[in-house]
This record gives structure tokens, C-alpha cells and sequence, in this order.
């Protein structure tokens, strides 16, 4: 007689408790660079020194750049009367600036002058050899010099302020186109005679702007 077994499956339990997050793995490789960014707009330097930079000229870009060693400015005051009795010009100390070789640069001078005598005060604008001065004067005083115009920077102006004891100002207007010889500008006060005094007062300016 065949035997008959019986076998009875259980039932699966509840799923348990959700167990806690293991710790996190090492971080991956990095990823490869991106492509660099396009160059943004380069601003001058408050004390005139220029940077290289990029602008829109109208209808095609123009890249153009500034020389960050060069000085696209000076200013001067003097800070005390210059008096000479000498008809060969003496240095007006503060009146001056450093031209580089090639540089052109456009200058105002503003001088409080007087001479003690009839013979007047004049100008000397000293420049490095081969350096081109064209320079235009306008004085007040009892004679004005007529306007000097494209002389080399070993003339000497003439004579302003020719009234004795006359005080006046004078405003000299210049241009300087140097050459290949690097050096220093510097505006200088003679006496239009010889053993008169002739002065640049306290307080005489200048505003130099570097062109090219």
C-alpha cells in the first residue's frame, strides 16, 4: 500500500527594518578642463598708466595697446620764487618732465613773472637733442612778445614783462616731438638784460599730456 507524505510550505515573514547608510566612497577623477572663457574689458589705471585692451571701432574690432612703463601725464607747481640776473636762462625747478625717444607730448606752462628792469623776462624750453619744440607765448606786462612758433630747444623766447618792477603772467604753449635720444624737458627763466632781475614766482604751473 502506497504512503502518502505531506509537506507544508511556510509563509515568509514581514520585511525588516531598513538597516543604516554605509559610509561614502572616494571621491572620482576629475573631469577635463572647459574651454576658456572670453577676455573681458581692461580698464586704464587711475594714475594714467595704460594697460593693453581691446574696443569695438565701429564696424570691425581693433585691437590696440598702451605701454604700461610709459607716464601719459605731468604736472608741476613750484613751491618758491626762481629769481636770476643771468641773460643765459637758469632751471625753474618743478617745471619739468622726463621724454622718452619718439614720444611727442603737449604742455601748458602758467608762470607769474617780474622784472626789475625794462629788459623783461624770458623762456628757455631745454629738450633732449633732436627733439622738435614749437611753442607759442602769451605774456601781460607793459610790452607782449609777439607769439614764438616752431624753434629748436636751445631759443630763447623774447622778452616779456619788460616794465620795471612790472608783475604779469605769462602762458607758454608748447609742443615736443623728440627724437631717438631719451631725456628731460625743463622750462627755464633768464633776464632779458644782463644784471636785472628777472623772477618766476611761487606758484607757477605745469600740465604736461603725453600724445603718441
Amino acid at each position: 500500500m502506497a504512503r502518502i507524505i505531506q509537506s507544508r510550505i511556510a509563509t515568509p515573514g514581514p520585511i525588516g527594518p531598513l538597516g543604516p547608510t554605509g559610509t561614502t566612497g572616494p571621491a572620482g577623477p576629475t573631469g577635463p578642463t572647459g574651454p576658456t572663457g572670453p577676455q573681458g574689458t581692461v580698464a586704464l589705471a587711475g594714475n594714467g598708466v595704460a594697460t593693453t585692451a581691446a574696443r569695438s571701432d565701429h564696424n570691425h574690432d581693433t585691437t590696440f595697446a598702451l605701454k604700461a612703463d610709459k607716464a601719459w601725464a605731468a604736472n608741476g607747481l613750484t613751491t618758491s620764487d626762481t629769481p636770476t640776473t643771468s641773460a643765459t636762462p637758469v632751471n625753474i625747478p618743478s617745471l619739468s618732465f622726463a621724454i622718452g625717444a619718439n614720444e611727442q607730448w603737449i604742455v601748458d606752462f602758467v608762470i607769474g613773472t617780474g622784472c626789475n628792469g625794462t629788459g623783461g623776462v624770458t623762456f628757455q624750453a631745454a629738450a633732449p637733442a633732436g627733439c622738435f619744440v614749437s611753442l607759442a607765448g602769451l605774456g601781460s606786462g607793459s610790452s607782449q612778445s609777439a607769439l614764438i612758433v616752431n624753434y629748436t630747444a636751445t631759443g630763447i623766447s623774447p622778452a616779456f614783462n619788460t616794465g620795471v618792477f612790472y608783475n604779469g603772467t605769462v602762458r607758454l604753449s608748447c609742443a615736443f616731438r623728440n627724437g631717438a635720444t631719451a631725456g628731460t624737458v625743463q622750462l627755464k627763466v633768464g633776464a632779458g638784460t644782463a644784471g636785472q632781475t628777472a623772477t618766476a614766482y611761487t606758484n607757477s604751473s605745469m600740465n604736461a599730456r603725453r600724445s603718441a
